[in-house]
């Protein structure tokens, strides 16, 4: 998700715990791509039921750096957060109280229709901002920088959102979005075995996977971020998957990019499958936010 969601898109987007029937897999036993393939699907509850999947709305809170202006204690005011546009640096954990930012958590929604469409809405301060992707073309509105009239996405901006998956995430159905995939070895991800796994899109940009051995679920995506017209390598871990609707997410996202302090977190509080979104939810049009979604209670497996 942009901003990111990536993340939530990015996903946003944006991965899925344990439905696991098919065994496990250690680290001396590695297995073919599809194999491990097969299992991802099963894990994250079948891919038959991930093709009838048109379309996923999630809602939760994300990081972002709260500007000192909306902070009794500090005067004079400060411009609000140069990241929430997406030009600045990505927020880190906890700031100082001497520091211009400290993180405060954003309520989001984000939604996404096949075959490449998204949509996130971030609050802060009774203001909304938006940001829609039609597959081709994006737009954004921006009120925390004063900018209410809807903007298209900038060169980079497109480039990035072309390289976001579909819904389902990178893995599944692979083959019909022209993804090839190999395998690389086991490498160790928050202690435990992972298989990493190589993809080159079908653009030709290459990104790298990794599956947990025993679970067969993504736990870590790489990726990269522009900041202050720079490249910056980015990882992106995914945790606390949650069964809602008889599939699985991750629940805490957190990315860590190379030369910024921290990590930023994404949490999900609800995920709704297959509600109706008109396409024009996904253009330009009147921007206008939706009504906040109750968060609706975590089923575990």
């Amino acid at each position: 998700m942009h901003a990111s969601f990536s993340h939530v898109a990015h996903a946003a987007g944006v991965g899925l715990t344990l439905c696991l029937a098919l065994g496990s897999a250690s680290a001396a036993s590695p297995l073919p791509v599809d194999q491990i393939l097969a299992r991802n699907a099963a894990a994250r509850g079948g891919l038959e039921a991930w093709r009838k999947v048109t379309t996923v709305s999630l809602a939760g809170k994300m990081d972002a750096n709260e500007p000192r202006s909306s902070r009794p204690d500090y005067h004079p005011p400060v411009a609000n957060p140069k990241h929430l546009s997406g030009t600045g640096p990505a927020p880190g954990p906890g700031r100082a109280d001497d520091d211009p930012n400290r993180v405060i958590q954003l309520p989001y929604r984000m939604e996404m229709k096949r075959p490449r469409k998204s949509r996130l809405e971030i609050d802060f301060d009774g203001e909304t901002a938006v940001q829609v992707y039609d597959g081709t073309n994006g737009y954004k509105v921006r009120p925390f920088l004063g900018r209410a009239t809807p903007e298209p996405y900038t060169a980079a901006e497109l480039a990035l959102a072309a390289q976001e998956q579909e819904l389902d995430g990178p893995l599944i159905d692979s083959a019909r979005k022209g993804t090839k995939i190999t395998a690389d070895g086991v490498d160790k991800v928050n202690g435990a075995d992972s298989y990493k796994l190589t993809l080159t899109l079908k653009n030709g940009a290459v990104r790298h996977v990794w599956v947990d051995a025993t679970s067969f679920l993504e736990v870590k995506l790489d990726g990269s971020r522009t900041l202050d017209g720079k490249a910056h390598a980015e990882e992106t871990f995914l945790k606390d998957y949650k069964t809602f609707e008889g599939l699985q997410f991750p629940t805490l996202t957190e990315t860590v990019v190379q030369g910024v302090p921290g990590a930023t977190r994404l949490t999900v509080e609800s995920v709704k499958v297959n509600l109706p979104l008109d396409d024009a939810r996904f253009t330009s049009g009147p921007l206008s936010p939706a009504a906040p979604a109750a968060p609706a209670p975590v089923k575990k497996s």
